[in-house]
């Protein structure tokens, strides 16, 4: 496969563009990270700059070449961190815990809601009914815990990953789908990036607009509620 990845250059995304690559498929990844491994076209992404000017060539008009060309697989795997919901997260706030972070909440909402949208509004033109468009959801969802109530920027942006994907998939051609990669915390990270590779490769037509668990290949009951 052909390979746009988000986020692929650290921790388990990291392992996963290796494991992508490893099994021969050819990866484009856009990072914040310092990430390298052969064969990986790596373009480096400061999410905390990023604006619409860094997808364009210029003089503005057309976009680069890396949003201009079809892909087999486009998967969304990156997250911008947001201090300003940490600090609305804290049991008291003070109008001084929030001058100044406004900008960087705002920064992080076009990372991690605007830039998948407008990815695939760039390469809609190239998908086919077989093309693959993927997000990376989170447990997180759908958790009612109160102490992940901290969370809860974290979790609404998952929230509009997998509804944003549940929309595409009622609008364009492609497999649209959600995967929930389950926590990556036990050690065995190998194990989960490979079952997210074979279920992402495992997956067909007939699977637009599901969101499945890693082990969607294996477990075919590995279907998460789809209304939000």
């Amino acid at each position: 496969m052909d390979v746009l990845l988000t986020g692929g250059g650290s921790k388990s995304g990291a392992e996963f563009t290796k494991n992508l690559t490893d099994h021969g498929h050819k990866v484009t990844v856009l990072t914040h990270s310092e990430f390298e491994y052969p064969g990986v076209n790596v373009i480096p992404t400061d999410w905390y700059t990023l604006n619409l000017d860094d997808f364009y060539k210029e003089p503005f008009g057309e976009v680069k070449e890396y949003l201009a060309k079809p892909y087999d697989l486009i998967l969304f795997w990156h997250n911008s961190q947001d201090s300003f919901v940490d600090e609305l997260s804290k049991n008291q706030f003070t109008y001084g815990d929030f001058k100044g972070k406004i900008d960087h909440h705002l920064q992080s909402e076009l990372v991690n809601t605007f830039l998948p949208f407008f990815i695939v509004k760039c390469l809609k033109p190239y998908f086919t009914e077989y093309t693959k468009i993927g997000y990376i959801g989170s447990g997180i969802i759908h958790d009612t815990k109160p102490e992940l109530l901290k969370y809860w920027g974290y979790k609404s942006k998952k929230y509009s990953w997998i509804a944003q994907m549940k929309a595409f998939s009622n609008s364009l051609p492609g497999i649209f789908f959600g995967i929930q990669p389950y926590n990556f915390k036990d050690g065995d990270v190998l194990r989960h990036v490979n079952q997210i590779r074979r279920t992402i490769e495992f997956l067909e037509p007939k699977h637009n607009g599901l969101y499945v668990g890693r082990n969607f290949v294996d477990n075919s009951n590995a279907i998460f509620p789809t209304e939000l």
